[in-house]
């Protein structure tokens, strides 16, 4: 029951208040005024409890059958007003518009046409009035509830649509991180092919150079040497962060993996500690974090 009172939307409660009405104002009228109505109360109310509550129940299930329910109860028991209560058979009105409120492209015409202008004439012609008024009110109210229909429909195709554009745009933003990650990729490895090649070359050249140098200037080949060594090691393990697509795995995981690498690569011992469970966050959090650690460990590195 709870389930089903969840999904309903506001405009669903506008259909339950037009049909509460409706019920209170048989009820009150056969309390107010009983000399409108030539029968027992307790017939009446019993009739009118049935249409209320039998159509109700089709509609909170969504059944199929609603409509069909809807126009047979709510016609039969007016037919029942036009001998018994001709002055209470406006109220008919109110069923037609929650008929035209619940009617579709594929079912409004039987349902316009049964509403809007069957059931109004004999309603008319058993109580023994124009018909053309009751097709007119009825046909008015019917036109109300399926206009509403349709504005109602309109809106959910809106939210659908918000709905499927936050979606695309995730999709969106998910393909150009990939996008940026694949191209730092390749980037990175161009970078340390290029670079790690061509340093390479200096120091092999550079060493080949110490027999052809005087004693003098051997100090500043080995200047040169660990210069290059040293700008070669930072620069392949700048590429590698470059190059690492991190948050393959959870937060925690993926800070633990970058900590042990960081140590691996520098000799620097990092104690690395996790207190309690980890929340997920978003994704972009979660690179801000990542990249908040890379940045003060490299600083730690650079500056101690």
């Amino acid at each position: 029951m709870f389930s089903i009172i969840k999904k309903r939307f506001w405009y669903d409660w506008i259909f339950v208040a037009i049909r509460t009405l409706w019920m209170v104002i048989i009820i009150s009228a056969s309390f107010i005024k009983p000399s409108l109505i030539d029968a027992s109360f307790w017939v009446l109310f019993s009739f009118a409890f049935v249409v209320y509550l039998v159509p109700l129940i089709a509609w909170c299930r969504n059944a199929d059958w609603y409509l069909a329910v809807d126009v047979m109860a709510a016609g039969g028991f007016h037919l029942y007003l036009a001998y018994t209560a001709p002055e209470l058979l406006w109220s008919f009105v109110l069923l037609v518009m929650n008929i035209g409120l619940a009617s579709n492209r594929r079912t409004y015409v039987w349902t316009g046409i049964l509403c809007g202008i069957i059931l109004p004439a004999l309603n008319g012609w058993i109580a023994g009035r124009l018909p053309y008024e009751f097709i007119v009110s009825n046909g008015f109210g019917f036109a109300i509830g399926f206009t509403f229909n349709i504005l109602i429909q309109s809106h959910k195709q809106a939210l659908i649509i918000h709905e499927q554009k936050l979606l695309l745009e995730q999709h969106i933003e998910r393909i150009e991180e990939l996008t940026l990650m694949e191209e730092r990729s390749r980037l990175s490895h161009e970078l340390h092919d290029t670079i790690g090649h061509t340093l390479t070359s200096l120091i092999v050249g550079v060493e080949s150079l110490r027999s052809s140098v005087p004693n003098s200037q051997i100090e500043r080949i080995d200047s040169l040497v660990g210069i290059a060594q040293h700008s070669l090691v930072d620069i392949r393990k700048h590429l590698h962060q470059l190059s690492h697509t991190p948050l393959n795995h959870s937060l925690s995981e993926s800070l633990r993996q970058f900590t042990e690498d960081f140590m691996k690569s520098t000799g620097i011992m990092v104690k690395f500690r996790v207190i309690g469970s980890e929340t997920l966050v978003m994704q972009k959090i979660n690179f801000c974090l990542y990249r908040c650690l890379q940045e003060s460990l490299d600083n730690a590195v650079r500056r101690a």
